[in-house]
Order: C-alpha cells, then structure tokens, then sequence
C-alpha cells in the first residue's frame, strides 16, 4: 500500500525497493515530499529529497510491518494429533537501508517461442551490504536503520 516492489525473496526474507523516482509519484510520498519542500526549501535538491522520501517511506512499511504482524501466535488444537497441539510465537525483524539498488533478471532462452528454461534474479548494488550489516544487530520487533538511511531520514523519522 505504499509503493514498494519486492524484490525478492531468500527463505524467510525478503527485499523490498522504494525507488525515489516512483515512489515520489505515489500518493503517500507525493505528500511527504510536498511537506519537505515546504519546510526545506533550498537547502536540499530536488533529488535528495526524493531519496529522504523513499527512505521514509520504507520506514514507515518496516514499522507497520513490526506493528500489525508481530508477535505472530498460531495456535492449533490436536495439529499433530489428539492432544498435540501446535503453538507457534514467530516475530520479525529487519533492516532500512538507502542508496543504490540494481536488480537483474537473466533468462536463458530455449527456443525461438521464448520458453525460459531457467531464471536468475540478482539483486546488487551498495544498499545490499548496508542492509545486512543492520540486519546483522536488529533483534526479534526490531527495525535497525544503515547510517546512510538514518542520514537520508534524518530528524523526521524521530517526530
């Protein structure tokens, strides 16, 4: 509901994208960026506060994510069979980061009517390795931010 692309998904994880361009154009950061040219005027371009945008927004995914779906409890009666029951706490936990984001999709062609025998889905660029540092220290109900996402949501992530 706010614009972001998943990029992917490894096991349990999965990389969500809020381009500036785009995301910039989307109701939510349209208004976000509305507001920050207002209070900013001339002190940041155009484009870095596009960037200040999609971070923002990401935080804000990250932090309706941590609200609305952890902790997780399912609870089932006799699952395993009578009197096993299945008792589940999951939570979540994750990373912000901001910066340069680069997905790729390979395709190996197999004949002329374009059936794909096989599919590589690369996701590259800076933000990979700052998302994994932070995610590295984020706890369970925790969302940890890069320095440089920090930076780009600087005082109005904090209130």
């Amino acid at each position: 509901s706010r614009g972001g692309d998943v990029e992917c998904f490894a096991g349990d994880a999965m990389m969500v994208s809020f381009g500036a361009e785009e995301i910039s154009q989307h109701p939510i950061g349209r208004k976000i960026l509305q507001k920050l040219m207002a209070k900013n005027g001339k002190k940041q371009s155009e484009t870095e506060m596009k960037h200040s945008v999609a971070a923002m927004v990401a935080v804000d995914a990250a932090a309706a994510m941590l609200k609305n779906l952890t902790p997780y409890r399912r609870f089932e009666k006799d699952f395993w069979g009578k009197g096993k029951d299945l008792s589940l706490d999951l939570t979540l936990h994750g990373s912000v980061g901001a910066g340069r984001l680069t997905a790729l999709e390979l395709a190996e062609k197999v004949s002329e009517i374009n059936t794909v025998a096989k599919k590589w889905h690369y996701v590259c660029g800076p933000v990979v390795g700052q998302l994994a540092r932070a995610h590295e220290i984020s706890e369970a109900n925790d969302c940890v931010l890069s320095k440089k996402a920090s930076s780009a949501v600087g005082a109005e992530a904090w209130g």
